[in-house]
């Protein structure tokens, strides 16, 4: 069991002067307004007896390897005791096991500091003409300025983290993110969280390649959540070290093409549907038309064609011989357990288990704090983004890298 550190509010007070503390709660803000962070309704305990109140806060930021509870007191009548009226403590527990590993002591002190920031931060944000989305945020926020878990990008060293979750599309503002970090020397290292049934061959590979260019300057870990599955899988072998968890869905190595011909449909209907095109296998597969035997034929070398390339990425970054690929590209899934064993993953383990390969293996201190990475999108991104995921047709007729969920499952949005 790892031990408690308790840390009481003189150390606490001597820490604060080093932080700035602008730049820390716009980082938190920002991590709230992506829908980073986990921030649960606040408890409350009124008491009459002497009168005072009691208020419970939790959070967590996706991808931190810590979260946190607070406990806020307020008791008025301490004043006339020489007291102060607001106590509290803040408690950080590990995200990967639960045990609690640090107690503030700070009795208050965090809720007064926190609020008294976080109204410069509104003051500075609001003050232009234009107007801004500003995110609102809690205990995290307050948590992570005490206990060093959020940084400034300028502040000194820290460790990247990206999370990957859903459809993975290609996505040129998540691309400069990273190349942003790939360039900031203080970016010791970047941990990639992933938890996607797959996406579009290009989002794959754009997102394999864009994690290769930062590994040419530091090192890159993988970890999977519940699943890494396609081109879930392809982001994951671009870092030079991949965990999983043992429960974990991994591979799906394939790639699909879907169609409909419902022509026989229509021809119940009555609707007779009328095609003019310069070639026989123009807008092949096209639910509109049958399928004949050559249009599948074209169609199986174009998929077989990326199923090659995905393969060969394998074979290369997993040091196999092709031949084992084959073997384990049939589209099957595997859990975490039967990955190590194929070598499609190199450790069973979570992000704890990656910051303390980072430190044994390139000296890169498992205290450094975590910083999110950022990805700007401006109104013709997202219009160009929603446009890729909507496509032109009804049906789906995107070539895809395989996955457990389908691209258009409701579940998946």
């Amino acid at each position: 069991m790892t031990a408690t550190s308790i840390i009481p509010r003189e150390r606490i007070e001597a820490l604060l002067p080093s932080l700035d503390l602008i730049p820390l709660l716009e980082a938190g803000f920002a991590a709230y307004s992506r829908g980073e962070v986990i921030v649960p309704p606040v408890g409350e305990l009124l008491l009459e007896n002497p009168p005072g109140e009691v208020h419970i806060k939790y959070g967590a930021i996706r991808g931190d390897a810590h979260f946190a509870i607070k406990v806020a007191c307020g008791f008025y009548g301490n004043t006339a005791r020489g007291l102060s009226s607001s106590q509290g403590l803040v408690l950080l527990f590990s995200a990967e096991t639960g045990e609690p590993e640090t107690v503030l002591l700070d009795g208050g002190l965090l809720t007064d500091v926190r609020t008294a920031a976080a109204g410069a931060v509104a003051a500075r944000q609001l003050a232009p003409p234009e107007p801004r989305v500003v995110g609102v945020l809690g205990v995290v926020v307050a948590v992570a300025v005490a206990a060093g878990r959020l940084a400034p990008w300028s502040t000194g060293d820290y460790v990247a983290h990206l999370t990957v979750e859903g459809i993975i599309l290609d996505d040129l503002a998540r691309n400069d993110a990273l190349q942003a970090v790939a360039e900031d020397d203080s970016a010791r290292a970047l941990i990639v969280y992933l938890d996607s049934p797959g996406g579009s061959v290009v989002g794959g590979e754009s997102l394999y390649r864009s994690l290769r260019a930062v590994a040419e300057r530091k090192p890159v870990v993988a970890v999977m959540g519940d699943l890494a599955t396609s081109a879930g899988y392809m982001t994951a072998i671009g870092a030079d070290r991949i965990f999983a968890r043992a429960g974990s869905l991994t591979g799906s190595i394939g790639v699909i093409m879907q169609s409909a011909d419902i022509t026989g449909l229509l021809d119940k209907l009555g609707i007779k549907p009328e095609t003019v095109k310069s070639a026989p296998l123009k807008a092949q597969p096209n639910p509109m038309e049958p399928f004949t035997p050559e249009a599948r034929e074209a169609t199986k070398e174009v998929v077989l064609d990326f199923f090659n390339l995905f393969v060969d990425m394998v074979a290369e970054r997993r040091a196999m011989e092709r031949e084992r690929v084959l073997v384990l590209a049939d589209g099957r899934v595997f859990t975490g357990r039967q990955a190590l064993d194929a070598g499609l993953i190199d450790e069973v383990g979570g992000e704890a288990e990656a910051r303390n390969w980072l430190a044994d293996q390139h000296g890169i201190s498992a205290t450094l704090p975590l910083h999110v990475v950022e990805i700007r999108y401006d109104d013709g991104v997202w219009r160009e983004f929603l446009g890729s995921m909507l496509g032109k047709t009804v049906f789906s007729e995107r070539l895809r890298l395989d996955g457990l969920v389908s691209l258009w499952h409701p579940e998946a949005w």
